[in-house]
């Protein structure tokens, strides 16, 4: 009895995730957002965590990161990776490169991306944009694609909203984008 009685104890705790430590990878990257100025919510939360707050105690598992405006850079984003449960991911106005893009494969749980204004990234980046296989939206406007880059986005098959204002992009490339995403709200 005594036995079975420890072994419900531990189940219980195991359950409920306390025997769990946190993954000091995943501390570091939400510091990391913190250090940028950005803000992050996390999976069943509504609040964001701002720059200066504490970290709240145990694993964090992070749905929304807002970097917008942060100018956040290669090496920045390739130490959020650890973040593997982030849904949405804003990065306006980044320096990202299209190396930097590469980043983004490890996100494979993304389903919103927001590069508006991301002026570094190239029709090369979006390559990496194939291997997120839930994002729905995604925004491209004021970024240098061009019609070769919708090639890459015309293999995102779940893609809902895509937004293309003053890019590249010709009418010839939109209409490419539309015969091969027909579900897909386009904004240019």
């Amino acid at each position: 009895m005594h036995r079975s009685g420890l072994g419900i104890v531990c189940l219980l705790i195991v359950g409920f995730g306390c025997a769990e430590k946190p993954d000091p990878a995943v501390i570091a990257a939400a510091e990391q957002i913190q250090k940028l100025g950005g803000t992050f919510i996390l999976h069943g939360a509504t609040v964001p965590i701002k720059p200066g707050v504490p970290l709240p105690k145990g694993n964090l598992s992070v749905r929304q990161i807002d970097l917008n405006g942060k100018k956040v850079r290669d090496k920045q984003l390739e130490a959020l990776k650890p973040l593997k449960q982030v849904e949405e991911l804003h990065l306006e106005g980044s320096f990202l490169t299209d190396v930097g893009m590469s980043h983004l494969q490890d996100f494979k749980q993304l389903q919103e991306l927001d590069l508006h204004k991301s002026l570094y990234i190239t029709d090369k980046g979006l390559e990496s944009l194939k291997y997120l296989p839930k994002l729905s939206k995604l925004e491209l406007s004021y970024t240098r694609i061009t019609d070769k880059g919708l090639e890459h986005v015309n293999a995102i098959r779940g893609l809902k909203v895509l937004h293309l204002t003053g890019t590249r992009v010709t009418e010839e490339g939109l209409k490419v984008i539309k015969a091969g995403l027909p579900g897909c709200e386009v904004l240019k």
